[in-house]
């Protein structure tokens, strides 16, 4: 931070004008910019000419200036009358991205969301907490590349997770021979959640983290699809290993709101159940 700059800051300014402009440079720091220094320096030297109203407008002004010079280098446009304080947020989103624990929601967004703006502003609701419908309203304009990236940013972190992590553990090969066992049963068929287990997705959490994760693609799926789906997640969930039947049709109540979708996907649940029971027990596996 620039010494004079926070002294007037502090002396002359609001809080709360303070810590976004404040915020600002610090962003700046982090994304590399260079010599704006010296125009914060040249802009206070004349403010003991002008009132405090005006030269917190002059330095609202260049500090959208850096920050717009910023956004084109990341290909992304925000609003007119986003504010410094907004833009703060999509930039550190940005930034943060590359050390987010957030990686395996960033890649399904990334998936679910083909509108690059649309993407963009589901990531920063995730990162921020801040509101999809409020976010949609600061930025204006995302480059499809800038999703592309940072789909692979996330991927790239969670290789390397999966790279420094020790061999599975023998509880979580259970699970994983599960799903395996009933990959064979079914034949043919890609499992969308075998894809996430594939790039880190952890195995044995409780079912509902993973229903909830996947449930957006699911729906778009035929009950047959879906099915599968739903049982191949009982079978690596934590809490799902007793009776898979319960806890599927216990979430798909109170996810959908037709009878006659639930019905049709507990049909095709208890079809593959019953399928895959007589395919464990038979002559069928046995001979495999």
């Amino acid at each position: 931070m620039i010494e004079e700059l926070a002294t007037y800051l502090r002396v002359s300014t609001s809080s709360e004008f303070e810590e976004k402009i404040t915020q600002a440079i610090e962003l700046f720091d982090a994304y590399g910019i260079e010599d704006y220094q010296t125009n914060y320096l040249d802009l206070l030297m004349t403010s003991d000419n002008k009132d405090v109203t005006n030269t917190q407008t002059d330095i609202e002004s260049l500090t959208m200036g850096y920050q717009d010079t910023i956004l084109d280098q990341l290909m992304v446009r925000v609003g007119e009358e986003t504010s410094i304080g907004q833009t703060n947020l999509v930039l550190m989103c940005l930034k943060q991205i590359e050390d987010t624990e957030e990686n395996l929601s960033i890649i399904a967004i990334c998936d679910q969301y083909p509108d690059p703006q649309e993407a963009l502003c589901e990531i920063v609701s995730l990162l921020t907490g801040v509101t999809v419908q409020n976010v949609y309203t600061w930025i204006e304009f995302v480059d499809p590349t800038v999703i592309i990236a940072i789909r692979r940013q996330a991927q790239d972190t969670m290789d390397q997770l999966y790279l420094a992590q020790d061999a599975i553990n023998p509880q979580e090969r259970d699970y994983l021979l599960r799903l395996e066992d009933f990959e064979k049963y079914v034949g043919g068929y890609a499992f969308i959640i075998r894809r996430y287990l594939n790039e880190g997705f952890q195995l044995g959490l409780p079912y509902s983290t993973y229903y909830h994760f996947l449930v957006n693609t699911l729906k778009q799926l035929d009950p047959k699809d879906m099915a599968y789906e739903l049982i191949g997640i009982s079978l690596i969930a934590s809490d799902s290993q007793t009776n898979p039947r319960d806890i599927i049709h216990q979430h798909l109540n109170q996810t959908f709101g037709s009878i006659s979708e639930i019905t049709a996907i507990n049909i095709n649940v208890e079809k593959q159940l019953v399928g895959y029971q007589h395919y464990q027990t038979s002559g069928i596996k046995r001979t495999q």
